[in-house]
């Protein structure tokens, strides 16, 4: 069955994955990027070998593969930022395939200038993307949709997550890693090994290696090293465009101009009201 790590995109999903993926794939609970590949993207190439012309044919795989991934009967640790929607009448996911989820929520008003920052475009641009109903996400670089996602718009997206109530799900807010990290990645760790029946009690000199190991500063240095595979080239400069890049330094009450601030906070009022944002 299949564990999945769930976001929309810029919300922190790459850094959760990090820490998992040192204390679930270590033995010292010490980060390495390549202990990422143990935590594959899904879709993606990882999992489909053919070339689809449309991103709509990706739905078509949707369940082939999970039904794939059940019969080694092992348990998968999957990224997606795909909305937990359904397309074409077909839903993203079914309870048969999830033993759980984690899911990242990030304030829309901080994770404005992560989008338009990552993305080259700008704030109006990156406003409309994270509104519209019909977002989809793929390489357009490669000309291929094996890695096509339905995120569709921000307020969907994580809705579609936080209230199905047939997937188990845990749901950490980007923000209070910046006040909490040490509990919530603990209070994860517990999460992740009851869904796995793991009763072995935590390990803490692991937990801290891998809490301390991938804080954003450690990332950050990684990337710069040029250790982060993931990295994309901006289409404007032709270089590669800072993954982790602000973190907890983007503070929207201080970075977004006046007038995205009102856009922002006017098109996901309710979303803030009901989130505590």
């Amino acid at each position: 069955m299949i564990i999945w790590l769930a976001s929309y995109p810029k919300s922190g999903n790459t850094w959760v994955r990090s820490f998992l993926s040192a204390y679930y794939f270590t033995d010292d609970g010490m980060f390495n990027f390549d202990l990422l590949d143990n935590f594959k993207q899904f879709p993606s190439k990882d999992f489909i070998n053919m070339k689809l012309s449309d991103p709509g044919e990706i739905v078509n795989y949707w369940h082939s593969i999970q039904d794939r991934l059940m019969e080694n009967k092992k348990i998968k640790m999957l990224k997606t930022h795909n909305a937990l929607i359904s397309f074409n009448k077909t839903k993203f996911t079914l309870p048969k395939y999830s033993l759980g989820a984690v899911y990242i929520l990030r304030d829309p008003r901080n994770l404005i200038t992560s989008l338009k920052d990552h993305t080259d475009i700008t704030y109006d641009e990156a406003l409309r993307f994270m509104c519209n109903e019909d977002t989809i996400l793929y390489d357009t670089s490669s000309g291929d949709y094996d890695a096509t996602h339905f995120i569709s718009s921000w307020s969907t997206h994580y809705k579609s997550w936080t209230s199905d109530n047939n997937i188990k799900t845990m749901v950490i807010k980007y923000e209070d890693l910046e006040t909490d990290c040490n509990k919530i990645f603990k209070d994860l760790v517990i999460f992740i090994n009851k869904l796995l029946k793991n009763s072995d009690v935590i390990n803490e000199e692991k937990l801290y290696n891998a809490i301390k190991s991938t804080n954003f500063k450690n990332l950050r240095k990684k990337e710069e090293l040029g250790e982060f595979k993931e990295s994309v080239i901006s289409l404007k400069t032709n270089k590669k465009v800072k993954f982790f890049n602000l973190g907890f330094e983007n503070k929207w009450e201080k970075i977004l101009p006046d007038k995205i601030k009102s856009k922002v906070n006017d098109k996901f009022a309710d979303d803030l009201k009901y989130l505590n944002y």
